[in-house]
């Protein structure tokens, strides 16, 4: 009776378990290609979410983002995916309409796509370098703290629009656009605060900070690290 009575259990958790787990790769998968910068060990892993996820939007999702890998490669396999989320996850809207979108622009080409690369030249006689940077997911910008302050830079024509964080005493330590790119999460360093700005950082919100979560600490020192999205934006 034991026995009948785990094996239901464990047939039970299963498929959390699985779903966990293509979750839990998307992630790594995030990580990896943001922090290392390794786009085939992502590739590799938003494959294994496209087979083991019951998740529809998350597989379309990690579909998208192998063609955008594939594109920044320069390699063939870009038009498959995107194919593949059209033709099999069609009532995902969004990733159907950014496949769309990519396959327009690559079958009009008729080649494959190469990486674009644009060089940013700082000025050399500014002492800092770049930090806390990020791109939106269709690399059309990219928000940074470097010399001269924090912008958003216009990946196309190089134009720069600084911001000032809503705490003139901070320094910004971590920014993350959404998956979405409607909006922008940034964080303070030495007085750890995260804001949620949208896209044109017009509007925003703070949703933590160390007093409000902890109470005032005079005796402890807070310094907030990376942040990240989840998958959905939430």
């Amino acid at each position: 009776m034991r026995f009948a009575v785990l094996l239901f259990v464990f047939s039970l958790a299963a498929p959390v378990a699985s779903a966990q787990s293509a979750s839990d790769l998307f992630q790594q998968a995030v990580v990896l290609e943001r922090t290392q910068g390794d786009l085939l060990g992502a590739i590799a892993l938003y494959e294994r979410v496209v087979e083991a996820s019951a998740n529809r939007s998350l597989a379309a999702q990690a579909l998208v983002r192998i063609g955008q890998h594939y594109e920044r490669l320069g390699r063939d396999g870009a038009l498959d995916a995107y194919r593949r989320v059209v033709s099999d996850f069609g009532e995902q809207a969004e990733p159907v309409g950014i496949a769309r979108e990519r396959l327009a622009v690559l079958v009009t080409a008729g080649v494959p796509a190469t990486p674009a690369v644009t060089r940013l030249v700082l000025d050399p006689e500014a002492p800092r370098g770049l930090h806390a940077m990020d791109f939106s997911a269709d690399q059309s910008r990219a928000i940074m703290d470097g010399p001269g302050g924090q912008y958003v830079l216009e990946v196309s024509s190089g134009r720069k629009d600084p911001f000032d964080l809503p705490n003139a005493e901070c320094w910004l330590s971590s920014a993350r656009f959404s998956p979405k790119g409607d909006r922008i999460a940034l964080t303070c360093g030495d007085q750890p605060q995260v804001w949620l700005a949208d896209e044109g950082l017009t509007e925003w919100r703070s949703v933590f900070s160390t007093e409000s979560h902890f109470g005032e600490r005079p005796d402890f020192r807070y310094q907030a690290g990376v942040m990240q999205w989840t998958p959905d934006g939430e």
